[in-house]
């Protein structure tokens, strides 16, 4: 039939221009690159390379990176591909200081590159929102973090979680076993509690649907920031309606609970008012009313105990859901990875595994000698005692700086800028500078950057954070920072203390996988001895 026909030739001539488009924009690349532009030798290199190396591309860039650098003398390069936005890479400091604090506002995530593809598992969290949004999820969990409650709280599960891990660790009787995997576990059941205060029992050679089903979105999500046919992909293959399926399960669970909780606040439940989780916390409204022991505005915006504040999150279901779930991704993954990653160096380099144990049990035999008890009934540190661990702590830094969980960060240009070193960038590209590469870097941290020295952190006073950009920095520098550090500190302790680690792969087969984060591929095997 007429309209038949008409329907055809539409699909075709759309087709036409599709295929147009992208041979245009290959040949323009090809013939026109934009300046610091990786050249090609031939058209659509950069994208077949780019498609093909993703096994391998924060070395890539690093690599692109110092060429670039011995080129032009700037540390900042254009990588442009078909699909996707120019790509402006740069590991110059005064670039990220410009693009994390100077010129902070002109370079977020609420742009069709990012907001589309995220929004399915985070919403409007905190980590793909810009704005006021942002700024009322950044002050309201500033402020609850500064909660004396709150704070006693998160070590109390640390410890108390830590002790299952020990006692799983121990079942094992000097057999192998996936670190990365138990680390996993161990952050996901701490955070679980910490942010809506449920135990999932994650603990055990079980599989638990909830890390499942995350672990597979946010697979997802990484490709789709990559993949130009992310739509196509997402609605009309078998994996996209895996996706689909995985993130109802999610949405289903988190509802739940927030939900149920509401129903208990509402109700006076005397367990109710025990809690000191964060969704807790957000329901009872009096907590906004209260002074905290610091000034309860991180940007500078605010005054100490001002009260209920405008700016402060309102405690509907959809925000309460979009805190979660980015608070999960934020302190699950995260921590889980840069523990593994700990770990991975403290077995090949046991030196430095015997300088932990030896610190902590030289501080545990002082504190001893003096009649005060160095843990808890449980077998678990106090704060005070955390706090002292100074080459603890360095060690979970260097690790850090060779292996930061979020390697790569990208923002969209909202307006055109020139960045401090010259290079000019346009609304629409993406600006991405790799800690990855920052933390390879011989004009930041010298000639031996790439070995493992955690006296380094032992030598200089607390890191330029937009050097050491493991956190970030500037107003989005992560809420979390310091409570990752007392988890990697608490755990380092409790389990080095405990057991001998050695690596039961050799140590080339340690490598990273390419998604938002910087899991170990097919995980970190792994003996621990009692000692």
């Amino acid at each position: 039939s007429m309209l038949a026909l008409v329907t055809i030739n539409n699909v075709i001539f759309t087709a036409l221009a599709v295929v147009g488009l992208f041979i245009f924009k290959a040949l323009r690349i090809f013939f026109f690159p934009r300046k610091l532009g990786i050249p090609e030798s031939y058209p659509l290199q950069n994208t077949i390379l780019l498609m093909n190396s993703q096994h391998i591309i924060l070395d890539m860039c690093v690599e692109f990176c110092f060429s670039e650098h011995k080129r032009s003398k700037k540390k900042t390069f254009v990588l442009e591909v078909l699909g996707l936005p120019p790509m402006v890479m740069t590991n110059d400091v005064a670039n990220v200081t410009h693009v994390l604090k100077t010129n902070f506002e002109n370079y977020g995530k609420d742009a069709p590159i990012f907001k589309p593809k995220l929004q399915g598992l985070l919403g409007d969290g905190i980590f793909n929102a810009d704005g006021q949004q942002w700024f009322a999820h950044r002050k309201t969990s500033a402020h609850l973090f500064k909660l004396s409650e709150f704070k006693t709280t998160v070590l109390n599960i640390f410890n108390h979680d830590l002790s299952i891990v020990i006692k799983y660790i121990k079942a094992k009787k000097h057999d192998s076993f996936d670190l990365h995997s138990l680390m996993h576990k161990f952050t996901l059941e701490s955070i679980s509690q910490i942010a809506f205060g449920l135990e999932l029992g994650c603990i055990s050679d079980n599989e638990v649907e909830f890390a499942n089903d995350f672990d597979f979105c946010t697979s997802c999500i990484n490709d789709s920031l990559i993949n130009p046919f992310w739509l196509f992909e997402r609605y009309f293959t078998p994996s996209g309606w895996k996706y689909f399926a995985a993130l109802r399960r999610l949405n289903r669970f988190s509802t739940n609970v927030i939900k149920e909780r509401r129903a208990q606040v509402a109700a006076g439940d005397e367990t109710c008012k025990m809690r000191n989780d964060l969704l807790t916390l957000y329901l009872n409204r009096d907590n906004f009313a209260r002074p905290v022991n610091d000034n309860d505005d991180d940007e500078g915006g605010g005054k100490k105990g001002d009260g209920l504040s405008d700016a402060y999150m309102e405690p509907t279901d959809k925000n309460l859901k979009d805190v979660i779930l980015n608070m999960i991704i934020a302190g699950r993954d995260t921590t889980a990875q840069a523990l593994s990653w700990t770990f991975y160096r403290l077995c090949i380099h046991p030196e430095v595994q015997v300088k932990v144990r030896e610190e902590v049990r030289l501080l545990a035999s002082k504190l001893e000698s003096e009649g005060k008890p160095a843990t808890d009934a449980e077998g678990g540190y106090p704060y005070s005692f955390l706090q002292q661990l100074r080459y603890t702590e360095a060690v979970c830094m260097e690790a850090l700086r060779l292996h930061p969980s979020v390697p790569k960060e990208a923002k969209c240009v909202m307006k055109d800028d020139v960045l401090p070193d010259g290079t000019q960038v346009r609304k629409g590209d993406l600006l991405s500078f790799q800690a990855y590469t920052m933390g390879r870097d011989p004009d930041l941290w010298g000639e031996n950057c790439m070995e493992f020295i955690p006296e380094r952190f032992l030598t200089t006073n607390k890191p330029n954070p937009f050097v050491f950009t493991a956190f970030q920095a500037g107003p989005r520098t992560c809420l979390g920072q310091n409570f990752a550090i007392l988890e990697m500190k608490c755990t380092l302790a409790r389990l080095v203390n405990e057991f001998e680690f050695t690596l039961q792969q050799p140590a080339d087969s340690v490598t990273y996988v390419n998604t938002l984060t910087l899991p170990i591929k097919g995980g970190l095997q792994v003996a621990a001895k009692s000692i």
